[in-house]
């Protein structure tokens, strides 16, 4: 009789959990379900809402070219207008985090860490101002996940502050959301009075 009491309770306790645990976050059809946090498929495509000071803008990026290498991938991102596609950045997609490689034309030193994604809670890493990033020093830290929910759905992200100029007369801060097969979701960049909103408001993969 014990044992069948313990029996019942430990099935009990187990319904509980999965009554209550968080639903998974849906991902649209085609993302990337591996275990990066940037699709490596060319033709994905990202449309994003910018707003500054109450003023709104559009912005689609979409992956011009995808090619492995050395386990990792080397994404690179345009700027689509609707007419034409401007090259924007390149990145280096591996399974423990994202790196940029060149922004604008213009290649990094080396490559820099975006998103660190099996880093700890609380984990930070310091970005030096090399060649691309001339300026103040940059320090990126983990936070937990959190569930996001914007225009192209609901998202479960990892978050990275970036806090850039530490101590200066004007200093920078960026949170930005990262989900699993999707990339970037949002950002919120806060330069004195001035907020930078970015939301992800439409998705769709790209084609092996």
């Amino acid at each position: 009789m014990i044992k069948l009491a313990i029996l019942y309770a430990s099935v009990l306790l187990l319904l509980l959990l999965l009554a209550f645990r968080s639903p998974s976050a849906p991902v649209p059809h085609g993302a990337d379900a591996s275990s990066y946090y940037f699709p490596t498929k060319q033709g994905t495509r990202w449309v994003y809402r910018t707003e500054v000071q109450g003023n709104e803008a559009e912005v689609a990026e979409v992956i011009c070219s995808s090619r492995h290498e050395d386990r990792s991938f080397i994404v690179s991102i345009g700027i689509d207008n609707g007419e034409s596609i401007t090259p924007y950045r390149t990145l280096k997609i591996t399974r423990d985090g994202i790196y940029l490689v060149s922004h604008c034309g213009r290649e990094c030193d080396r490559p820099i860490c975006i998103l660190n994604s099996i880093a700890k809670v609380g984990y930070y890493w310091e970005l030096p101002p090399p060649g691309l990033l001339s300026g103040p020093n940059r320090k990126c830290t983990i936070h937990e996940e959190e569930f996001v929910c914007v225009p192209a759905g609901k998202f479960n992200c990892k978050r990275v502050t970036t806090e850039i100029g530490l101590g200066t007369i004007k200093p920078e801060t960026i949170d930005t959301w990262f989900a699993r097969g999707i990339g970037r979701v949002k950002s919120i960049a806060v330069s004195g009075t001035k907020t930078t909103t970015e939301i992800l408001t439409k998705f769709s993969a790209g084609n092996d």
